[in-house]
């Protein structure tokens, strides 16, 4: 099959995974392009080695202005000048001979425009519509209530939103089929969009992210952008209602740098007694040292539509507490492989108490998760699965344009 894949990913978890599928997709024989923009993380788990071509799309958004309500505006145009690109990309993909477009997300629009536009086959593997638009706003999101400036400023912002909520939705409408990577997700994008979503796991490479038989060391580790909706305060306050805690440090591995949250979260470290360290641009091999001299894995996300932490550090024989919400409770079985527990810092400390105190069920939990990652959440699974999916999305665009 020739396959045209598209993206305009930041780092983290959506790029391991389109990496993992091509990955896959190239090992059987398939044959793939990829057709991106400048603004990608091109850098950022490269895919070079699995593709055939690359077309990069420069795209430069506008430089942004001192007044924080003219930047809306700016954001506005990009919008426009960006729909403008994804058509003559749409074109191009369309004329270039493919059996399908594989596409994914776009850090400007989320949703990738060109779907509006493309005249072949296409499969959107969407990993989670653009939350700001479909949930409340974490209290660490909103702006600060002073006034007519803000009454101003909020409205127009919503224009920038309005504008690209109705785009996402309308590119995410034209895909002749849609996945998601679970059953949180699923529900959540049929809420969204009005789409019934296909669920196309995503996996762990267990050849690659495994025991490496090193020491374990007084680190409990989580892996996420410094972003409100990762947890990361939560974790503070939890880790900080645990026994001895001050044996222990508390590292963050963040893809990308944010010196506000960062120093936001050393004061609120600081306050609960936590030590805490923040590792950013770690590389894979240096994440996969991690996930094995951590005495544990902590994740406590808002609503994760899936995350990889949790069945990254399973590959790697170690165990996890998680967050009972969102796509944790799909990747971790409480009890077996790991455990989970509420949104509440004294019963969330309680199971991290639980496994400091008994190695023995830590070993045993992290044995489970290992066995349990190399079969169920095996990377051979999920190509398979998305196969039969674009075959699927084939037959579909066929019956429509008979």
């Amino acid at each position: 099959m020739k396959i045209a894949l598209f993206d305009n990913l930041p780092p983290g978890g959506a790029k391991r995974a389109m990496r993992d599928f091509a990955s896959g997709l190239n090992r059987l024989g398939h044959n793939i392009d990829l057709f991106t923009l400048s603004t990608a993380a091109l850098d950022c788990l490269p895919i070079d080695e699995f593709i055939k071509n690359k077309k990069v799309y420069d795209f430069t958004p506008g430089k942004h202005s001192f007044f924080y309500i003219e930047n809306a505006f700016i954001k506005m145009r990009d919008l426009d000048r960006l729909d403008a690109l994804c058509r003559k990309i749409a074109a191009d993909i369309s004329a270039g001979g493919y059996d399908l477009a594989f596409v994914h997300h776009c850090r400007i629009a989320r949703t990738p425009l060109v779907l509006r536009y493309l005249n072949i086959p296409s499969v959107y593997y969407c990993q989670e519509p653009s939350r700001r638009h479909y949930e409340p706003l974490l209290q660490e999101e909103r702006w600060p209530d002073d006034g007519l400036k803000s009454t101003v400023r909020n409205a127009v912002w919503n224009l920038y939103f309005d504008k690209q909520k109705k785009l996402e939705e309308l590119a995410a409408q034209k895909a002749d089929l849609l996945l998601v990577n679970s059953l949180y997700s699923q529900k959540a994008i049929k809420k969204a969009y009005g789409i019934e979503g296909r669920v196309c796991y995503l996996s762990v490479d267990s050849g690659k992210f495994k025991p490496l038989g090193i020491k374990r060391e007084n680190i409990i580790l989580t892996v996420g952008r410094l972003d409100p909706k990762k947890g990361h305060s939560f974790l503070i306050e939890s880790l900080s209602k645990v026994k001895n805690i001050k044996d222990y440090s508390f590292v963050i591995v963040a893809d990308s740098e944010d010196s506000d949250a960062a120093a936001r979260l050393k004061k609120l470290a600081i306050e609960k007694r936590v030590q805490l360290e923040i590792k950013v641009g770690v590389d894979e091999q240096k994440l996969l040292e991690l996930y094995n001299s951590a005495t544990l894995v902590v994740y406590a996300p808002v609503m994760e539509p899936f995350g990889l932490v949790p069945l990254e550090a399973a590959a790697c024989g170690t165990t996890t507490v998680g967050i009972a919400e969102g796509g944790v409770v799909e990747t971790i079985v409480d009890g077996e492989t790991g455990l989970l527990a509420r949104r509440d810092p004294a019963e969330f400390a309680a199971s991290v108490m639980r496994l400091l105190e008994s190695p023995e069920l830590r070993d045993r939990l992290g044995a489970r998760a290992r066995e349990n990652a190399a079969k169920k959440w095996n990377p051979a699974h999920s190509v398979e699965a998305l196969l039969s999916y674009f075959e699927k999305a084939i037959v579909f665009y066929r019956d429509k344009t008979l």
